[in-house]
């Protein structure tokens, strides 16, 4: 993970997010889509990501760097369980909830945050998804590779 990421905090919003997905499973772009998108909202609302991840613009959506790390420490923590499956040409990583979301050390505008992208974006399709992240302002200002600004700027001297 990220240096500044929390670990815990990037286990709970997963476990949330695969909680709140009903049968417990989602594909691991848009699981990591949603993710951004708290973080994103929760910047632009309160001025502080949940997860303290970073992510890259990616052809399909933002990834957080080091991705299989970051899935394969959640595995080992026992909070999700991954499944390669093969779609068409490609493959797809399917994370599946292993342990109970618990958001006691959360604040209540990250909980929110969390309860929104739930209630709006859940249903939605990747492509739906990865349509409106395309319209925000860090998505926008970088190109395909670089990391998307979407941390707070530190407040001037």
């Amino acid at each position: 993970m990220t240096p500044q990421a929390d670990h815990n905090r990037v286990a709970q919003v997963v476990c949330f997010l695969l909680h709140r997905a009903g049968g417990g499973a989602l594909g691991a772009s848009k699981l990591w889509k949603l993710a951004y998108y708290v973080d994103l909202l929760h910047v632009e609302q309160f001025g502080a990501p949940v997860t303290g991840l970073s992510y890259r613009k990616k052809r399909h959506g933002p990834v957080p760097e080091g991705e299989d790390a970051i899935l394969d420490e959640l595995v080992a923590r026992g909070a999700l369980a991954v499944e390669e499956i093969r779609r068409f040409r490609h493959s797809e990583s399917i994370c599946r909830l292993a342990g109970a979301p618990d958001l006691r050390d959360f604040a209540f505008s990250e909980r929110a945050i969390l309860e929104e992208v739930a209630l709006d974006w859940l249903r939605a399709t990747g492509g739906q998804l990865e349509a409106a992240i395309r319209e925000s302002a860090p998505w926008k200002a970088v190109g395909y590779g670089a990391i998307l600004p979407i941390m707070p700027k530190p407040p001037a001297s």
